[in-house]
């Protein structure tokens, strides 16, 4: 209250809350009514509250709002206000007033597609009841008849789509438990996938499936909060054998001109899928689970593909939408169409799932159905065999030299297959029919054949396939390196002499010339750092002549001069654990002691001697100062004409000093003490 009626200056609102007959637009025309209403102004909340006040603000909303800047202030500000998730007493106001309530939900029953800025507001303000209020506004939601169905009959408007996204998020909060369990069963999923039927158009198709993709995404993060839960409802109605077989049948439907939009978007949900529930390349973050998380059972789709591979084969062999050669960079090219390298990625994604296995239960069910799910696997590595499929996708991997995309994911099918475990019968046969059936080592000495004349009938141009190809070179080499039961079995494939040769002359001089630095010689560090020593080693014989220079203008005679240097030889850290470390400046006799008391500092932060009783002997004997030697120097430098025979022997010794302090710091000395001038 202090700052409202002292320091604050009071917002007009308040003035205006004065009245007893204010309009809504009178107060909504206030340029500061979202920021007092965040800040939780009450006189303005609980008019707000009010069910006619209320009503109007609804009613903004739910005409036909032109769009025009007049039009447009009082829609933004209602909608502004019917979603401040800061003010809680709204929340509560909206859902006490049911039938308010109701007329707004009626909005749904338009006709789509909705205005965007309406369903806007809309999409903001049931997003945020649902997440201030989100157990009775989820009972609200279903009380409404054919709620699901009003969501879909607006599916290609976004805003729409992302009120059922927040349904789904909600099943991980307490009070939103149920919500997918009711979801399912009104058929959500089901529905979805009738749209992906060849009769609708690829717009909805780039609606729906992007739709389907984000539930998955959004049911992963939900189970990872429940890790011992497994898969919610709608993930399991879609993974189900009726939901798979019936997108695989619009998928492959050849009577269709939509069919192959069908196939691009049907693929990259069961990619999504696989790879949402397979993943194992998750960062290792800071949210770990106490528990690992159990990838679920997608046998029951595993099984349905396993038998369909066959007609997924004939679109990659006769593409139903053949695009003529287009003109690129290399000239003209035929393009491989997405449609057919839709199939090759799930060629990829069906061996990662088939890889992986899921954990058995102890159940008779469970059991049975992982014994189940473990058949599917070998069934379908086994259909690779017989179909040929690693030999249809080299066969497109040299036939499209420039389709990189291409190139990695036939990569990762052998380098899947290369790295299985032999021992295993299933694995064998797939490992054996790449070298006898594929014929791997003949087709990559051939490539490289041909590489080699293309180089020189092309001007320097390799295939687009090369780095792959001596990837894929790499593999089989290790196989054989690390597997004799392998090299046994393919002895007479390996041991061709092309593939011999290029193994040891072809592949060596490659990865010789792949390992060297692409700017030429690695420079000499080494060199670096002894040119780096002996600028050290000259900054410290620097160092060494500076502390004698001031040993010499701070001692009395030079038999202190080595003590001086070796005690400033160790750690200067030391000096501060040693109190006594002035002490050490003292000549070894004992003939002279120092006074910390009759030392004082100047306001040049300079240590000068105080006057004392002592004997003029003795103070001639007296350590000088810096500033006493440095006032001395400058007064027979400035007056070299009153120097006598012993002073101008002095001033000589002085100035050959100063020259040989002019490398180091500009050190001054002190002149020479008495004793040793008499012995010059």
């Amino acid at each position: 209250m202090f700052w409202r009626f002292g320091f604050h200056t009071v917002s007009p609102i308040d003035t205006l809350l004065e009245k007893d007959d204010l309009a809504v637009e009178e107060l909504m025309d206030q340029d500061d009514i979202l920021q007092e209403l965040r800040a939780a102004n009450s006189k303005l909340i609980d008019f707000l509250c009010q069910p006619e006040v209320l009503s109007q603000l609804f009613g903004y909303l739910t005409c036909t709002i032109e769009d025009n800047e007049v039009n447009m202030k009082y829609p933004y500000i209602a909608g502004e206000i019917l979603s401040c998730e800061e003010v809680w007493g709204l929340s509560k106001a909206i859902l006490e007033n049911k039938e308010l309530l109701s007329s707004f939900w009626e909005i749904l029953d338009k006709p789509a597609p909705l205005p965007s800025i309406q369903a806007a507001y809309f999409s903001k303000i049931i997003c945020t009841l649902l997440v201030k209020k989100s157990e009775e506004m989820v009972l609200f939601i279903r009380e409404q008849p054919d709620a699901i169905d009003k969501f879909l009959s607006h599916l290609e408007t976004p805003a729409i789509m992302d009120i059922v996204l927040k349904l789904i998020s909600l099943d991980e909060l307490p009070n939103g438990a149920g919500v997918v369990e009711w979801l399912s069963s009104e058929g959500l999923m089901s529905k979805l996938i009738d749209r992906l039927s060849p009769k609708c158009d690829t717009e909805t198709y780039s609606v729906v499936a992007p739709m389907i993709l984000d539930i998955i995404t959004i049911s992963k993060s939900t189970s990872n909060q429940q890790p011992n839960a497994g898969p919610n409802k709608l993930i399991s109605q879609l993974k189900s054998k009726e939901t798979v077989a019936r997108l695989v049948n619009y998928m492959l439907d050849s009577t269709s001109a939509n069919a192959a939009s069908v196939l691009v978007n049907g693929v990259g949900i069961f990619i999504e899928l696989i790879r949402r529930n397979y993943s194992d390349d998750e960062p290792a973050g800071l949210f770990q689970y106490t528990e690992p998380i159990v990838p679920i059972d997608l046998s029951d789709m595993l099984e349905v593909l396993s038998d369909r591979l066959g007609d997924f084969q004939q679109v990659l062999k006769c593409p139903r939408n053949v695009a003529e050669s287009i003109e690129s960079t290399v000239g003209k090219v035929k393009p491989l169409g997405f449609e057919r390298l839709k199939v090759c990625e799930l060629y990829a994604e069906l061996l990662h799932c088939a890889n992986i296995n899921v954990p058995e239960s102890e159940s008779g069910d469970e059991a049975h159905k992982t014994t189940l799910g473990s058949d599917v696997r070998v069934n379908l590595k086994q259909k690779y065999v017989d179909l040929g499929i690693v030999t249809t996708c080299l066969d497109l991997f040299f036939e499209y030299p420039w389709n990189n995309f291409l190139h990695t994911i036939v990569y990762d099918i052998l380098h899947q297959i290369l790295n299985l475990p032999y021992e295993v019968d299933a694995n064998k046969a797939l490992i054996l029919s790449v070298f006898n059936d594929a014929d791997i080592t003949s087709r990559i000495t051939d490539a490289q054949k041909q590489c080699d004349i293309e180089i020189n009938d092309t001007k320097n141009i390799r295939p687009g396939y090369m780095g792959h190809l001596t990837f894929i070179a790499e593999e089989v080499v290790r196989l054989i390196e690390r597997s004799p039961e392998v090299a046994a079995d393919v002895n007479d494939k390996v041991q061709a002499e092309p593939w011999k040769e290029y193994v040891s002359k072809t592949l060596r001089e490659i990865k010789e010339r792949d390992q060297q630095p692409l700017g030429g010689q690695r420079p000499n560090l080494l060199n670096g750092f002894n040119d780096t020593d002996d600028d050290d080693d000259d900054y410290e014989d620097e160092d060494d002549l500076d502390r004698e220079q001031l040993a010499r203008y701070l001692t009395p005679s030079g038999e202190l001069r080595s003590q001086f240097v070796t005690s400033f030889d160790d750690d200067d850290e030391s000096d501060d654990d040693d109190p006594d470390w002035l002490s050490k400046l003292a000549p070894a006799d004992g003939s002279y002691t120092m006074n910390l008391e009759n030392m004082e500092y100047d306001g040049d932060d300079q240590l000068h001697a105080l006057p004392d009783a002592t004997s003029e002997e003795d103070q001639s004997q007296r350590i000088l100062t810096i500033a006493d030697w440095s006032a001395e120097f400058q007064e027979n430098f400035e007056s070299p004409q009153g120097l006598g025979d012993d002073d101008e022997s002095t001033s000589k010794a002085n100035n050959r000093n100063s020259v040989e302090d002019s490398t180091s710091d500009q050190i001054e000395v002190a002149p020479l003490p008495e004793t040793e001038k008499d012995s010059q």
